[in-house]
């Protein structure tokens, strides 16, 4: 019984893992395509909005300055959606 007690929670943590990691590779399978899509969007609305500004689109004194930055923090993050462009080419 002892045994039994102290093999009893490794296996339970490998089979909680098996399933999390089950389910986070569903969810990304399935969200992928819109979370590329989305920052696509976003960065292509920001980028086009940027050049109405012009050069003052750079200062800090305009909101655009921020949008812009927060757009090309989105693009870098991690390669998240380059990541998300190779899950979206496993599912294929």
């Amino acid at each position: 019984m002892g045994v039994l007690d102290v093999e009893k929670p490794a296996f339970m943590a490998e089979e909680d893992t098996a399933i999390f990691e089950d389910a986070v590779g569903k969810f990304f399978d399935e969200h992928a395509p819109e979370s590329v899509a989305a920052t696509w969007r976003r960065n292509h609305v920001v980028d086009h909005r940027l050049q109405l500004f012009g050069g003052y689109g750079f200062k800090n004194e305009y909101p655009i300055a921020r949008m812009y930055r927060d757009s090309r923090v989105q693009r870098i993050h991690g390669g998240a959606n380059e990541i998300m462009k190779l899950l979206i080419a496993r599912t294929l």
